[in-house]
C-alpha cells in the first residue's frame, strides 16, 4: 500500500506521524493536510500508535478554548503530575519502505 492510499483510507481529523526507515520525521500534522508530497508514492512498511505528552498550557484570556502546550513530558515523569495538567496527543506513526532510485 502507498502512503497516499493510507492517507486517502486515514480519518480527516487522525494526526499523523510519517518516518522514513531511519526514524526522521517527514511530516507530522493532521491526515486532512497531507496532500502533494513527494512520499505521497513510497510504500508503507509498518503502521502503529504513537504517542507525545505535554504539560497543559495556561489559556489566553481571548480564547478560552485554545491553550498552547506546555514543555513535553517523558512518560516515566508523568507520575509526578496530575492528570488533568497533562494533555496527550496521539498519532498514527507510519514507517516507510526504503526509496528505490
Amino acid at each position: 500500500m502507498t502512503l497516499k492510499d493510507f492517507v486517502e483510507k486515514a480519518e480527516q481529523s487522525d494526526r499523523l506521524l510519517v518516518v522514513d526507515k531511519d526514524r526522521k520525521e517527514i511530516y507530522k500534522g493532521y491526515a486532512a493536510n497531507f496532500h502533494k508530497r513527494k512520499e505521497e508514492l513510497r510504500e508503507v512498511k509498518k503502521v502503529s500508535l504513537y504517542t507525545e505528552i505535554y504539560r497543559r498550557g495556561q489559556s489566553t484570556k481571548r480564547i478560552e478554548n485554545v491553550r498552547p502546550l506546555g514543555e513535553k513530558i517523558e512518560l516515566e515523569d508523568t507520575e509526578k503530575f496530575k492528570f488533568a495538567d497533562l494533555e496527550m496527543r496521539i498519532y498514527t506513526k507510519v514507517i516507510l519502505e526504503d526509496c528505490e532510485n
